[in-house]
C-alpha cells in the first residue's frame, strides 16, 4: 500500500510511517515571509494597532486564533475581523477595510484569503496602511499590490510544500516570529488542514498527526467543551472526529451567524463561558443540518426536470454549497444552487461538478451572464443580475446536456477475505493514517460473499446494514445511504462488497467494520418494488423505460406523465422485438410469463424494476369453478331476457357469484357459443355443441394470468430473481 502511494524507497515509506516534527519545513522558504517578520516585529516594538482579518470557514477561525495566541504571546496589540457571510462576503471587503483602517489599524493582515482582494488591498496600502497577505488559494493573474504575499506556492518563492492550508501559512508565519515550533497550536492546525480538505501528504501530515496528537491531550477548554457536546472522548480522536463532528460546528457559525464565535470559543479558558459557546455551535449545527434538509428536499423538486440550476428566493446563502453537493450525489450531475436577492436584483449561489465537467471552465465560457464567478474544476462561487437568470439556466442546462459525462472511478487497492480482515491487520493498515486528500484510506473488494442477512437503518432507512459470510465468519457492512439498494437483495445472495475497514468499539468490544462504497449482484440488477397501489412517486426516473402491458394503463401514464418514455407491449411480436439499452421499469404484471420473458430477452445488461402491479388478481379471485359454471348455465336456460347492461352486476348479486367471477363464466359461455348478448340482453342458445369450457380463450388466459401472478408476484424475490435470470441466460 505505501508503494501503491508512489512512496518507491525503505527511506521514503519510514519517513511516511514515522514522520518527525524535524521534517518541517523552514518558514523561511516561503516568498515575503522574512519581510512579513520585519514588519510584523517593526509594529510590535511600536505598539502598532494590528487587526487579523480572516474568513468564516473552519480554516479561517483557526487561522485567525493561531495568529492571535502568537501575537498575544509577542505581547502585540491585536484584533481581529472576520466578514459575515452574506453581508460582506469572501476576502477582503473594501467597506470592512475602511472601518478597519478608521478605527486605527496600522497593520492588516489577512488569513486563509486575500491574494483576490486586489482593490481593497489597494486603497489600505494608499491611505498608508500596510497589508500582508498570508494565503494558499490559487493565484490570480494579478496579485494584490500588497507589502508582503505569503504563499506556499508564490512563483517567486522557494516553498517545498505547496499544499498548506490557510491554517498551515498562519502556523510558519508564526514559526518565524516565535523561532520555534509552537506545538501549542498543532491542534489548530489540525483542524484547520483537515476540515480544508488539503492533502495530507508531505508537510501537512505531519502537522496533522501531531496536531492529533495534541488534541487529545489538550488543555484548549474551549476544544474540551466542544468536544463534549459532540461526543467525542479525548484520547479517541482522529481525522473522522475532526471531519465530521469538531469541523461542522466550527463552519455552522460562519454558515448562519458570525464567526466570531467559534474564535472565541477556541481562545476561551473559561469553563463556564466555553461550556455555553460550545451549546451555541451545536444548536447551530442542528439548525444548520434542518435548512440543509429542508431545501435540499425543495431544491430536489426543482432538479427533477433535467433543471441543473436551482434558483429560489429566501434561500439560505451559507449553506448553498453544502446543497448542491447534496444534489450532485443524488442527480451525478453538476449542480448550480442560487438564492434571489429580490431587493438587490442579485442571484448568488454556488457551483458543484462532476468528473470531466471543469466548472470554472464553463461559467469562463457563460462569463456574458455572469457579473462574479471563481472556483476551480470541482467547485466554483458565482452571481449575476436576476434579468440574467433565465438565459443562464438554459444555457447552462444546455451544456450539461451535451456534456460526456463520466463517472469517477473507484479504484480499490486490494482484493481480501472476510478471514483476512482482522483487528490485527487493520491495525497494521492504520499506520497510514490521518486518512485524507492525496491520502485515501484503502479500499478493498471482498469477492463472492454471501448475504446472511441485510435491512436499512437511520430514521429515513436511508443507510443499509447487512452481515456478509464467506462461509464461516462474518464481517458486519455498513452502507450509508445505500438503502435504495434493498430491493436488490435477499438473504443467501452471492454479492461483491467494495469499501474501507475500520475498527469498530461497542460496549467495550473491538470487531471490524466495512463502510460500503460499492456492491455489485454476482448476476443480474433485479428491484423488487412489487406493489398493489401505483403512487405518483413511482413516474419520476427519466432515466428508465416505463414497461406496460395494459393499453389502457399506458395511456394513462402517458397522458400524466408525459415526460417519461412508455413502452406499451400487447403482443409477443411486439416483445420479440424489444430491445432496449437503458433500465427498464415493469409497471403491471404481464398477462402471461411467455409475453414477460420475451419482453426481458436481450435487456440482460440494463437493471431491471418490477412493480407487477395488477388490479382484479386471478390468483386470488381464483378460477370458476364447475359448480359455478353448472349453476350460472341452469338459471340462464331457465330464464329469458336476462338484462345485463350493468356488466353483470345485478345477476352475481343475485345467484351469489363474485362479479368478476360471473363476468369470466359469461366470456367462456360465448366463446363456447352456450349464450348470446344482444342490446344488453342475455339468453341461452337452444342445442349448443358440446364443448370442454377449460377450452376457450377466455380460461386459457385466465390460467395464463394465473400463473403469471404466480410466478412473478408471489414469489419470493429469491425464486422470482433465479427465475428470470434463468430464461435470460436461455
Amino acid at each position: 500500500m505505501c508503494i501503491q502511494r508512489g512512496l518507491q524507497s525503505k527511506e521514503a515509506i519510514e519517513e511516511f510511517l514515522n514522520p518527525t516534527i524535524e521534517d518541517l519545513h523552514d518558514p523561511f522558504l516561503m516568498h515575503d515571509m522574512e519581510k512579513a517578520v520585519k514588519r510584523i516585529d517593526h509594529a510590535i516594538m511600536e505598539n502598532e494597532k494590528i487587526t487579523i482579518y480572516g474568513d468564516y470557514d473552519a480554516d479561517g477561525v483557526t487561522s485567525v486564533t493561531t495568529l492571535l495566541e502568537t501575537f498575544h504571546i509577542l505581547g502585540a496589540n491585536v484584533n481581529f475581523v472576520i466578514p459575515h457571510r452574506s453581508r460582506d462576503g469572501y476576502g477582503p471587503n473594501i467597506t470592512l477595510f475602511q472601518e478597519i483602517v478608521a478605527s486605527g489599524t496600522q497593520l492588516i493582515i489577512t488569513v486563509d484569503n486575500g491574494v483576490a482582494g486586489v482593490e481593497a488591498i489597494e486603497w489600505a496600502m494608499s491611505q498608508g496602511v500596510d497589508v500582508i497577505v498570508t494565503d494558499h488559494h490559487e493565484l490570480p493573474e494579478h496579485l494584490p499590490a500588497a507589502y508582503a504575499v505569503v504563499h506556499p506556492r508564490h512563483p517567486d518563492g522557494r516553498y517545498p510544500f505547496g499544499d498548506l492550508a490557510g491554517v498551515g501559512v498562519a502556523f510558519k508565519l508564526a514559526t518565524a516570529l516565535l523561532g520555534e515550533i509552537p506545538y501549542e497550536l498543532l491542534d489548530l492546525v489540525a483542524i484547520g488542514t483537515v476540515a480544508d480538505l488539503v492533502s495530507l501528504t508531505d508537510e501537512n501530515r505531519i502537522l496533522v498527526q501531531f496536531g492529533l496528537q495534541m488534541i487529545n491531550h489538550t488543555e484548549r477548554i474551549g476544544l474540551q467543551e466542544l468536544c463534549n457536546v459532540c461526543g467525542l472522548r479525548l484520547g479517541e480522536i482522529d481525522e473522522q472526529s475532526i471531519g465530521f463532528q469538531i469541523a461542522p460546528r466550527i463552519n455552522a457559525a460562519g454558515r448562519l451567524d458570525e464567526a466570531d464565535i467559534a474564535v472565541n470559543l477556541l481562545q476561551s479558558w473559561d469553563v463556564l463561558v466555553a461550556k455555553d459557546i460550545a451549546q451555541q455551535l451545536d444548536t447551530i449545527n442542528q439548525q444548520r443540518k434542518q435548512i440543509v434538509e429542508d431545501m435540499t428536499k425543495e431544491a430536489i423538486k426543482f432538479s427533477d426536470d433535467r433543471k441543473y440550476v436551482i434558483a429560489k428566493e429566501g434561500w439560505h446563502e451559507g449553506v448553498l454549497g453544502i446543497v448542491a453537493s447534496r444534489l450532485v450525489e443524488k442527480t451525478k450531475k453538476p449542480m448550480i444552487v442560487l438564492t434571489i436577492d429580490q431587493k438587490n436584483e442579485l442571484v448568488k449561489g454556488s457551483a458543484r461538478s462532476v468528473l470531466g465537467f471543469n466548472m470554472f471552465e464553463i461559467l469562463n465560457s457563460l462569463s456574458q451572464y455572469l457579473d462574479h464567478y471563481g472556483g476551480h474544476e470541482m467547485a466554483a462561487g458565482l452571481s449575476l443580475k436576476c434579468e440574467n437568470l433565465q438565459a443562464f439556466q438554459a444555457a447552462f442546462n444546455e451544456k450539461v446536456n451535451t456534456a460526456s459525462l463520466s463517472k469517477a472511478p473507484l479504484v480499490i487497492d486490494q482484493a481480501m477475505t472476510i478471514a483476512d480482515i482482522s483487528i490485527q491487520a487493520l491495525e497494521e493498515i492504520n499506520q497510514l493514517k490521518p486518512f485524507g486528500t492525496d491520502n485515501k484510506a484503502p479500499i478493498f473488494i471482498l469477492q463472492h460473499s454471501i448475504i446472511q442477512s441485510v435491512r436499512t437503518i437511520g430514521t429515513d432507512n436511508n443507510h443499509l446494514k447487512l452481515l456478509a459470510t464467506d462461509g464461516q465468519q462474518v464481517l458486519d457492512v455498513i452502507g450509508f445511504n445505500f438503502g435504495h439498494e434493498l430491493p436488490a437483495l435477499y438473504n443467501g445472495e452471492a454479492v461483491d462488497i467494495v469499501g474501507h475497514v475500520e475498527i469498530k468499539e461497542w460496549q467495550g468490544k473491538r470487531s471490524p467494520q466495512m463502510i460500503l462504497e460499492d456492491l455489485a449482484v454476482e448476476d443480474l440488477w433485479i428491484y423488487d418494488e412489487r406493489k398493489n397501489q401505483l403512487q405518483l412517486n413511482d413516474f419520476k426516473d427519466k432515466e428508465c423505460l416505463y414497461v406496460v402491458y395494459n393499453q389502457e394503463l399506458a395511456q394513462n401514464i402517458t397522458e400524466q406523465f408525459p415526460e417519461i418514455e412508455v413502452a406499451d407491449i400487447t403482443t409477443l411480436e411486439q416483445a420479440k422485438t424489444f430491445i432496449k439499452n437503458c433500465p427498464l421499469i415493469f409497471v403491471d404484471c404481464p398477462p402471461s410469463v411467455e409475453l414477460f420473458v420475451e419482453t426481458i430477452k436481450g435487456n440482460e445488461s440494463q437493471a431491471l424494476t418490477l412493480y407487477f402491479y395488477k388490479k382484479d388478481q386471478t390468483y386470488i379471485q381464483g378460477l370458476p369453478t364447475r359448480e359455478e359454471m353448472s349453476m350460472l348455465y341452469k338459471f340462464i336456460v331457465q330464464h329469458q331476457n336476462i338484462p345485463v347492461q350493468d356488466g353483470g352486476q345485478v345477476l352475481a348479486q343475485f345467484i351469489q357469484i363474485p362479479l368478476k367471477r360471473t363476468q369470466d363464466i359469461l366470456k367462456m359461455f360465448l366463446d363456447a357459443k352456450f349464450v348470446t348478448i344482444n342490446g344488453g340482453v342475455l339468453n341461452s342458445v337452444k342445442h349448443p355443441s358440446k364443448i370442454d369450457l377449460k377450452t376457450t380463450a377466455t380460461y386459457q388466459k385466465l390460467m395464463s394470468e394465473l400463473q403469471a401472478e404466480k410466478e412473478l408476484i408471489y414469489s419470493s424475490f429469491s425464486e422470482l430473481k433465479r427465475f428470470i435470470s434463468k430464461w435470460i441466460e436461455e
